[in-house]
């Protein structure tokens, strides 16, 4: 009898709730559902009787009223109970897959699989085939893979969660509070802060990349006499010592000697700043040494040489 009580409660919020989201333009949840056309049919909408005589009592208290397909109105064939976890896999968002005859969402793919979310949707990224990737063990299940991500989720929700709601509310239009207005106003000085030490950071690296090729260029003023003294038959670290030059230039003035029957000087390729720059931020972004060389052109010596003269890295072997 208690539990019908509060069904029968249950049922009259969720009506309300209803007719809330859908027709009332001053609620926080009309932007997800009136504004896009989401309705209540008239059966409904007129007596909530039929309402609550077509949907019955909920399987349990913590049900919640939810639409088949995302994008259609609220009626009898479109409407059940269900729980959190249906609803979140139910949503605009969720891709469903078709495999061996049955389609789910990505999800259920990786509960039934025990496999992480994550690393499975990871998979089929890199383009592996279905059967690969719910076949091939993971590193974590499915409940591990949950748990990891609910905790990020909380943590991310107790840091930010009072500036994604008061950016919810200023994108629907509501009027904000003094402190909404002071964690909206104090998010746009972090971020503008963060674009000038950005734009800081991309002035210094313009300004390196400058001064080493003056360096790399008049380094290769050194050309006639690092040939003869490599043609003596002296080492390039002990001509690098002796010049005072990197031998990343050394072995480099070498190479082009050797491979120009010309006269270096008048053969010679200049490297520019902006290309020194560009091997900067493509080694910023994570690109081999040899990967950097074959895009732009540069000597893997070169290159070398502008990773270790700006990032204080090793040169690689």
């Amino acid at each position: 009898m208690e539990f019908q009580i509060k069904a029968q409660q249950k049922i009259a919020r969720t009506f309300a709730s209803m007719i809330e989201r859908c027709y009332n333009s001053d609620s926080p949840s009309y932007y997800w559902y009136g504004a896009r056309g989401i309705k209540i049919c008239d059966e409904w909408l007129q007596d909530m009787s039929a309402f609550a005589a077509d949907m019955g009592f909920p399987p349990a208290l913590d049900y919640s009223i939810e639409r088949i397909d995302y994008n259609g109105n609220y009626e009898p064939s479109n409407c059940r109970w269900a729980t959190a976890e249906e609803q979140n896999n139910n949503t605009r968002r969720t891709k469903l897959i078709t495999y061996n005859g049955k389609t789910q969402s990505l999800r259920d793919w990786a509960k039934e699989y025990d496999l992480d979310t994550h690393g499975l949707s990871g998979r089929l990224r890199r383009g592996w085939d279905m059967e690969k990737s719910l076949t091939t063990p993971g590193r974590k299940s499915f409940d591990e893979g949950q748990a990891e991500k609910k905790a990020k989720t909380d943590a991310t929700w107790k840091a930010k969660g009072k500036l994604y709601q008061a950016h919810s509310k200023q994108k629907r239009g509501q009027k904000l509070s003094k402190a909404e207005k002071e964690i909206i106003e104090a998010e746009r000085e972090r971020v503008k802060a963060n674009a000038n030490l950005e734009a800081w950071t991309d002035n210094k690296m313009q300004k390196e990349s400058e001064d080493l090729a003056t360096e790399i260029e008049n380094a290769s003023m050194f050309n006639p006499t690092i040939a003869d003294l490599h043609n003596a038959g002296i080492a390039s670290l002990r001509i690098s010592e002796h010049l005072k030059v990197p031998v990343g230039v050394v072995d480099l003035i070498i190479d082009r000697h050797n491979n120009c029957p010309a006269p270096l000087t008048n053969s010679r390729r200049k490297i520019l700043p902006s290309e020194i720059y560009e091997v900067l931020n493509m080694r910023k972004n994570g690109k081999t040494i040899r990967y950097i060389a074959k895009s732009t052109g540069i000597p893997k010596s070169t290159v070398h040489l502008i990773i270790s003269k700006n990032l204080q890295t090793q040169p690689a072997l």
